[in-house]
């Protein structure tokens, strides 16, 4: 008989074991699932602080795109010989010559959008500065499929460039590829085709 009633303890022991490590499962599902729901939550109040900062530029840098590149004829020679190496070329320019800073440093402000010349001219800038400075490039060279892409990189608001057929260029990075890294998300494009 005490052999049987062990035996019952034991179910009985093992079932309320089941149970306590299904409901730590289930603690932790839940417990991942919320952590997932306050990073897209976090996610999305960067973005769209920094979605917000851009539009407060948007004449600023409206202005900086709308202004003509001035046509070089040795640029865009370069750029119809060999496209892809004149790209690449230009944006890892950009990333060895200007210094990024973030702009609290350079100007004492949490969001300055400088003019292709401003970044030129100094050799500083963030992201934004960075991707306008080789938009100015190719546009000089006659290359107009690339637009300012502004969302979410590696946790924080960042730009980059893109075209409609798929390049994509981060100057920040020093990168020319073909399609969107996973890793990026976008929210506002702005300026080219």
């Amino acid at each position: 008989m005490a052999a049987r009633g062990e035996g019952a303890l034991v179910g009985v022991g093992l079932g309320l074991l089941g149970l306590v490590v299904l409901d730590h499962i289930e603690t932790q599902r839940r417990t991942r699932a919320l952590e997932r729901a306050r990073e897209r939550q976090r996610t999305r109040g960067i973005l769209l602080s920094f979605v917000s900062r851009a539009r407060e530029y948007d004449d600023r840098m409206m202005t900086a795109l709308a202004t003509p590149a001035i046509y070089d004829p040795a640029l865009g020679e370069a750029a119809r010989r060999d496209p892809w190496s004149f790209l690449n070329a230009m944006v890892r320019w950009v990333y060895r010559e200007v210094r990024w800073t973030r702009d609290e440093v350079t100007f004492g402000v949490s969001e300055y959008w400088q003019s292709p010349e401003e970044t030129l001219a100094s050799r500083r800038g963030d992201c934004e500065d960075m991707a306008l400075l080789a938009l100015r490039f190719f546009q000089s060279a006659g290359v107009q499929a690339f637009r300012i892409v502004v969302g979410v990189w590696n946790g924080g608001g960042h730009a980059w460039l893109e075209t409609a057929d798929g390049l994509f260029a981060d100057p920040v990075r020093g990168i020319v590829v073909r399609g969107r890294p996973h890793d990026y998300e976008p929210a506002l494009m702005l300026g080219g085709a």
